[in-house]
C-alpha cells in the first residue's frame, strides 16, 4: 500500500534549507496497521502529509496504492485521495457552517456520487451519531466531532486511513472510546492504517511501531 524509497523533504528556511525528512525507506503492506511516534518537530506530520499527497517530497520515490505520486499533478493527487485515502486530523477539520451529515457527505459530493445524504447518515449511525445528524460541529462535543471526522474518513470506503494525533484534543475517557471505534472500523473495513501519535500505549495497539527522530524513521521498535 505504501512504498517509500530514499524519501527526503526540505523547506526554505532563513535563507537556507531546513531538512524535515531524510532518506526514508519504508514499506507497508495492504491491510496492515502502523504507528509513528516521536517528539514534536521530528517530521511525523510531514511524513503523513506526503503520503496523502498534500505535500511533495524533495527527493526519492513514493508509491501509494500502486501509484507513483511523482507522476501526478494536483488533479491527479486529489483524485488519488478521493478514491483511496481517508484522513483523520487532530483538529477535526470540520466545516462549522454545515451539519454533521453534510460534513460527512462532502467527500461523496466531490466524487460525484449519488444518494450522498443516505450514505452519510448511515455512516454517522455506524459511529453512534444518528441522533446528531442535523447538528453543526459547534453544537457537538470534542468526541462527537472526532466521530464525525472518522465517519467522513470512512464514507468513501478508502483503502488507506491516515490519522494525525486523532485523540490529541480529547480527554482520556473520550480518547479511549474514539480509538476503540477507530480500530474497530479499520478491522471491519480491512483498511491499511497509519497513525501518528505521542502516546506509546496507543501506538502499541498497531501491528508495527516506528520512531521518528530528526527526520529519520528508525526501524521497527
Amino acid at each position: 500500500m505504501i512504498r517509500l524509497n530514499k524519501l527526503s523533504y526540505s523547506v526554505p528556511h532563513s535563507g537556507g534549507t531546513l531538512k524535515i525528512l531524510q532518506d526514508i525507506n519504508w514499506n507497508l503492506d495492504k491491510g496492515s496497521t502502523a504507528s509513528v511516534t516521536g517528539p514534536s518537530g521530528s517530521g511525523k506530520t510531514s511524513l503523513l502529509s506526503i503520503i496523502a499527497g498534500l505535500e511533495k517530497a524533495t527527493a526519492g520515490d513514493i508509491k501509494v496504492a500502486g501509484v507513483d505520486l511523482a507522476g501526478l499533478n494536483e488533479d491527479g493527487l486529489t483524485r488519488l485521495r478521493r478514491e483511496n485515502i481517508g484522513v483523520v486530523f487532530q483538529d477535526f477539520h470540520l466545516i462549522d457552517a454545515i451539519t454533521a451529515w453534510q460534513n460527512v457527505a462532502l467527500p461523496l459530493d466531490f466524487s460525484g456520487k449519488s444518494q450522498t445524504q443516505e450514505q452519510a447518515q448511515n455512516m454517522l449511525a455506524r459511529v453512534g451519531l444518528s441522533h446528531r445528524l442535523n447538528h453543526r460541529p459547534t453544537e457537538l462535543s470534542g468526541g462527537e466531532r472526532q466521530r464525525v471526522a472518522i465517519a467522513r474518513a470512512f464514507v468513501t470506503k478508502p483503502n488507506l486511513i491516515l490519522a494525525d494525533e486523532p485523540t490529541g484534543n480529547l480527554d482520556g475517557e473520550t480518547s479511549q472510546m474514539v480509538m476503540d471505534l477507530l480500530f474497530e472500523m479499520v478491522l471491519e473495513w480491512q483498511a491499511t492504517f497509519v497513525m501518528v501519535t505521542h502516546d506509546k500505549e496507543l501506538a502499541a495497539r498497531t501491528q508495527r511501531t516506528f520512531h521518528m527522530q530528526d527526520g529519520h524513521l528508525d526501524g521497527e521498535g
